[in-house]
């Protein structure tokens, strides 16, 4: 379950005539040879101004971007606003969210940041003393969370206390976990990971709880060494039943697992038409799976027999980090530089912030309800404001 940078055109610097001289006369000489000499740039009096900031971005004057319309001083009804009552402060990165709920949310990110909403505030949760890349909430009570150093944290079930001591899961990797899914009834949790050793195996990897311990399991062996695209990096994973789960990856992998609860899911290649990036992937049902990238890319299969993912016209050229939705009505994607879209079922649209500071960049996204919606990146939890002031959660 990355940001335009604006980069400010600095004049140079008064030149000495007579060097200027002097490289005309060198241009001059390879003109000779047949070579175009360089265009000469007059020199300039105008004091070097500092370099504009990505923070600087946001407030731009109107005529030097394109989509200024999106980034508005003030939380407006219809827009994504700071959580009321949550200090986020920079550089702190909130990388992942999930919930069951409205009343049952859950945001992580770096430095052990661990965050929930109960349905009526955000309260921080001491949590493991790891920078926590990834979370997947199964029930209210069963939490599980990745750290950037491949480990997983599973919050006990059946307890009174927000956080207890969690439980570490063993796993043998050499890489990251990029992406974390399991339904509340599934006996297995599928893992997208980068494992940088990976010589016989798909990147897609599963846990499951036994009676004394976590079985860590490579279900998809190659038979030998995987050809280049299967040992690639995945970077997301989701399903839409506990036997129907996709992951998609670097070069455009997209992968369908079937039976994916069971001892022995298959694992079936998809064409999604792109080799971008795909960085998020989700599924409200056997013909309805989105996936996002790089360049603005989306991508929709529809239940194509021939396995192929219908190519979206993309409103954004930036990179689409996740995507989530509560229906096939309403889904959610975002993405570098603060963009926000919504497809309705119908078509893609653009979702304006309000009151937020520059452009940050957005790596998460969780939707409880059409209404009830949560974006997270760069030094900010962000909520869809319906009446056009945030009041600390759901308004």
């Amino acid at each position: 379950m990355t940001a335009s940078r604006v980069n400010a055109f600095v004049p140079r610097a008064p030149i000495v005539w007579g060097l200027l001289a002097a490289l005309g006369s060198l241009a001059s000489g390879c003109a000779a040879e047949g070579k175009a000499p360089a265009a000469q740039e007059a020199p300039s009096e105008a004091p070097v101004p500092p370099p504009l900031t990505t923070n600087d971005a946001g407030v731009a004057d109107a005529a030097s971007c394109d989509d200024c319309a999106f980034f508005r001083p003030t939380c407006e009804a219809g827009s994504f606003c700071p959580v009321v009552g949550v200090d986020i402060e920079a550089p702190l990165i909130l990388s992942d969210l999930a919930g069951t709920s409205a009343t049952n949310v859950w945001a992580s990110g770096a430095k052990g940041a661990l965050l929930h909403y109960d349905g009526a505030a955000w309260s921080r949760i001491k949590g493991p003393d790891a920078s926590l890349a990834q979370i997947l909430s199964r029930t209210e009570t069963d939490v599980w969370t990745a750290s950037m150093l491949s480990q997983i944290f599973i919050r006990p079930e059946g307890v009174d206390d927000p956080w207890p001591t969690a439980r570490l899961v063993p796993l043998l990797l050499e890489g990251n976990v990029n992406g974390m899914w399991s339904s509340a009834d599934a006996t297995w949790t599928w893992l997208a990971v980068n494992i940088y050793s990976a010589e016989s195996t798909l990147n897609i990897k599963r846990v499951r709880k036994t009676a004394t311990a976590y079985r860590y399991e490579e279900p998809f062996h190659c038979g030998g060494r995987c050809d280049h695209f299967r040992i690639l990096p995945f970077m997301d994973v989701h399903g839409s039943s506990k036997d129907d789960v996709w992951a998609v990856g670097q070069m455009g992998n997209v992968y369908r697992i079937s039976a994916a609860d069971a001892d022995r899911p298959s694992a079936e290649i998809f064409d999604s038409r792109t080799y971008a990036t795909l960085h998020g992937v989700w599924a409200s049902g056997p013909d309805d799976s989105w996936a996002v990238g790089s360049g603005g890319t989306i991508r929709h299969y529809t239940g194509s027999p021939d396995r192929r993912f219908e190519v979206v016209g993309s409103l954004v050229t930036t990179t689409l980090r996740a995507i989530t939705g509560s229906s096939k009505t309403d889904v959610w994607a975002v993405g570098d530089g603060g963009v926000i879209l919504h497809y309705d079922g119908m078509a893609w649209s653009r979702v304006p912030l309000g009151d937020v500071h520059g452009r940050p960049d957005l790596y998460a996204v969780w939707a409880a309800s059409p209404t009830q919606v949560w974006a997270a990146g760069d030094s900010v939890l962000l909520e869809l404001s319906v009446a056009g002031r945030t009041t600390g959660g759901g308004s």
